[in-house]
């Protein structure tokens, strides 16, 4: 059990919505969050892991500038691993106590 990539993403009450392109291809990019437009683009050919990972990571883009905490690339990249790594336990945790 995976959870699914959102349509919207609400965060600090600006929602964004999410989208899907050729990312790698066009930029070389996975995942790309564009504020003006109110968008989380994610590159369509991604595995169903990376596709959640980049998800996060654009999410925490989001949270870095609604928040104003100032993360660094490099920050915001671990802290997406992190994040990824505790979605998965949860979402096993969840499926063991539905048995």
């Amino acid at each position: 059990m995976r959870f699914g990539i959102p349509r919207n993403c609400t965060i600090g009450g600006a929602t964004y919505t999410i989208r899907r392109s050729n990312l790698l291809e066009d930029n070389n990019m996975y995942g790309l969050t564009d504020h003006t437009k109110s968008t989380i683009t994610l590159d369509s050919k991604l595995t169903e892991d990376l596709l959640q990972r980049t998800f996060i990571h654009e999410a925490i883009h989001q949270m870095d500038v609604v928040y104003d905490t100032h993360l660094r690339e490099s920050q915001i990249k671990r802290l997406a691993y992190g994040v990824a790594e505790l979605v998965k336990q949860l979402e096993v945790s969840n499926v063991r106590n539905k048995d």
